[in-house]
């Protein structure tokens, strides 16, 4: 009877065979598996800026990161939004946590009039209108 693979481990690779095919194969196999391990890694617990608040200082305009379990903003009802943080460039107890501008993507505080001071856009109206348009279209489909 001939042989046609049967008896082979995972994805073919005969485990202790000892041919050359097979060690190349596990060891490569070996090293996309630990690259994937440290890529993970990095991307879930070293790299700090997806688990930080950008907070804006109102007197210079800095923009700084605070992590989200920083104490002072969990100890917080509100979260981020009813926090002051001490700017790190000019010292001033000023900084407020910086919105997302849901137009133009860039952290912003608010002018008085509600308008983002990047783009322009009135983000009150731009995120009314959005959730119009979205209630509108759940209304249409059923």
């Amino acid at each position: 009877m001939t042989s046609s693979g049967y008896g082979r481990g995972i994805l073919g690779f005969q485990f202790g065979s000892g041919d050359k095919k097979d060690t190349l194969f596990a060891i490569a196999l070996v090293v996309i598996v630990v690259v994937a391990i440290g890529l993970t890694v990095w991307q879930t617990v070293i790299r700090p800026t997806g688990n930080a608040f950008v907070f804006e200082c109102t007197k210079c305009g800095y923009q700084f990161n605070v992590p989200q379990d920083d104490k002072e903003v969990l100890a917080n009802a509100m979260g981020p939004m009813g926090v002051t943080k001490v700017c790190p460039k000019c010292d001033q107890k000023a900084a407020l946590w910086a919105n997302k501008c849901p137009s133009c993507g860039k952290n912003m505080l608010t002018k008085p009039d509600g308008t983002c001071p990047r783009c322009g856009v009135n983000v009150k109206q731009f995120v009314d209108e959005k959730v119009r348009k979205a209630m509108e279209a759940r209304r249409s489909k059923g």
